[in-house]
């Protein structure tokens, strides 16, 4: 599946601490209406646990899909994804060694009296120090998605730490925290309590079980979400995945793209069909030369002197239509199949 259409591109039309988690049958859940406590009282399948302003609630799979479906089409909407993060080594770092805990007052003298904090848990004390601009990650996170916490902490231990992150559960309400008491399979972090299709569901992390969903990095959110809400996709809302757009973004990684002699001087280039397509194929850009190594020179054409400096510094000199023939292969293909002319 493609991301860019070919329309309306007018520049270059050339180219918790207490675990009361009850045994389950962990079948696939039964479509009965009565469940108590996790279990179907028809069948005795389990039912999947969902935190609502405090309060548990199990409902049957079929009323999940139900909620999960409108959640998502809100989502949508309002031109959201979802975010999945993993709590420590992601967020946070914590230790339960004695040396630290002894001299919180030394560690606070260093800077780090906002990211640093004490949190209790049943057999002692840990202290747990925040991740470097996680704030400023997190703020500009929310403003694209809507964000889980998994983890397999307790609960007790993730409303802490999310506290801290955001006062007021501001970036993780209670219903999108997913702890140790909540995953139906000890040791297996799974996405069925997320209300969010799969499809529009990015993760990050050492999250597990989840090889084979949507990871990416962080720096990379913006434009993935920037691609899957582009309203020249070629398809509606309904058909975007963003597991295409993620394994697209393979075919031109460590690619540097500079353009040349293609754009008007008054044209912005990242609105044109050429840039999006490579930058949804994972290449970078350079239009002024900063970003060091160039490894392709995007052009119509080149003059004599520009070919010798080329070839000085291992640049490669392209035609604009080996970046539609990737983008349309889904693959590198050979940069030699597209020379381009000299200029007169």
């Amino acid at each position: 599946m493609k991301i860019i259409s070919e329309r309306d591109f007018t520049q270059d039309d050339h180219y918790d601490d207490f675990d009361d988690t009850p045994e389950e049958n962990t079948e696939e859940t039964c479509a009965h209406l009565c469940v108590i406590r996790g279990k179907c009282v028809s069948c005795e399948r389990v039912a999947l646990k969902y935190v609502h302003q405090g309060m548990w609630l199990w409902l049957n799979k079929d009323e999940w899909d139900r909620i999960r479906k409108v959640e998502s089409a809100k989502l949508l909407e309002d031109k959201k994804m979802v975010l999945v993060l993993d709590l420590d080594q992601t967020l946070v770092h914590s230790t339960e060694q004695e040396k630290y805990l002894r001299t919180p007052q030394e560690l606070l003298q260093h800077n780090l009296r906002d990211s640093l904090f004490r949190v209790r848990r049943p057999w002692g004390m840990m202290m747990v120090k925040l991740r470097p601009f996680v704030h400023t990650f997190l703020r500009a996170a929310s403003t694209m998605f809507e964000i889980y916490m998994c983890t397999m902490c307790t609960r007790s231990y993730a409303l802490q730490v999310a506290e801290f992150l955001g006062p007021e559960n501001f970036y993780f309400k209670s219903s999108r925290i997913i702890a140790r008491e909540d995953l139906l399979e000890t040791g297996e972090k799974t996405l069925d309590l997320v209300l969010g299709e799969e499809r529009m569901i990015l993760i990050a992390g050492l999250l597990m079980k989840l090889t084979t969903l949507a990871r990416s990095s962080p720096f990379s959110k913006d434009v993935i979400h920037r691609l899957f809400f582009n309203p020249k996709f070629e398809a509606g809302l309904q058909y975007r995945d963003v597991r295409y757009i993620l394994a697209r973004r393979d075919v031109l990684r460590g690619c540097i793209l500079s353009f040349k002699h293609i754009f008007t001087p008054d044209f912005r280039p990242e609105s044109s069909r050429l840039w999006l397509m490579a930058e949804e194929l994972g290449a970078k850009f350079s239009m002024d030369n900063l970003i060091s190594p160039i490894t392709h020179v995007v052009t119509w054409f080149a003059t004599a002197e520009e070919f010798q400096e080329a070839e000085l510094e291992g640049i490669i000199l392209v035609h604009p239509k080996w970046l539609c023939a990737c983008y349309y292969a889904v693959s590198r293909v050979s940069e030699k199949d597209y020379p381009i002319k000299p200029k007169d």
